[in-house]
């Protein structure tokens, strides 16, 4: 009898969240924000599994996006509207967080792109922001890149603390496209990955392991620009 999988549930954790290896119940460390995704069959059995990085390894499917071409369309984008100068913020300048930048620049270029690697407390961020503000007024960027929506929202809520207007004097990208981006105000553009498919993906790469099928080690699914109000021509 073939089992069937469905979806339950995705949910991101909060900042300093505890991410476990589920090959080995190993605890890898502290991230700003991990979404996990909940699978159930329908015999009842569950399966959790995090977003994450890793590396090419056999016997593990490296279910990625394509985080080069997200921050390749937030670039060319940008560009278009006419921005010449943008700002991105990461706590890190590795993994997936690099490539969205390196995306990012290569896109907007001719356009100058500078970048802030942020705490990764809260507390230590909203300080952090604080003490780079007269900077950023000083630098002439009209345009902000985060590598994640939880970024660009509590980045654009201090800037909006500060009386900036969003996005008439600095405009917003954020990266996921979550619920919280869909209901600020303004509404953030984004880029969108589809988590349904990511699942879907997941869950016929382990009924694939488990049948013992061929299976690719390594799945890049593709993400796309979703443009609000955040963002407009200047």
């Amino acid at each position: 009898m073939k089992v069937k999988w469905k979806i339950e549930s995705d949910f991101p954790l909060g900042t300093q969240g505890k991410i476990y290896d589920v090959l080995g119940q190993r605890t890898i460390g502290k991230t700003k924000r991990v979404t996990w995704y909940k699978i159930t069959n329908d015999m009842g059995e569950t399966c959790w599994f995090p977003e994450g990085y890793f590396e090419k390894c056999s016997k593990v499917v490296n279910l990625v996006i394509d985080h080069y071409d997200g921050g390749y369309q937030a670039g060319k984008y940008f560009r278009e509207l006419g921005h010449k100068k943008a700002l991105c913020i990461a706590d890190n300048f590795i993994c997936m967080d690099k490539k969205r930048i390196e995306g990012f620049r290569t896109a907007f270029e001719p356009g100058d792109t500078l970048r802030w690697q942020i705490p990764k407390t809260e507390k230590e961020r909203m300080r952090f922001y604080e003490g780079k503000y007269p900077e950023l007024l000083k630098s002439g960027v009209t345009a902000v890149f985060a590598v994640s929506d939880f970024y660009a929202l509590e980045f654009m809520r201090f800037l909006q603390g500060k009386g900036r207007r969003i996005p008439e004097d600095i405009q917003m990208i954020g990266f996921d496209d979550n619920m919280a981006s869909r209901e600020s105000n303004p509404a953030l553009t984004t880029i969108h990955q589809d988590a349904a498919l990511r699942a879907k993906t997941a869950i016929e790469c382990l009924e694939a392991m488990r049948d013992g099928l061929d299976y690719k080690a390594g799945i890049v699914l593709p993400v796309r620009l979703v443009k609000r109000e955040s963002t407009r021509l200047l």
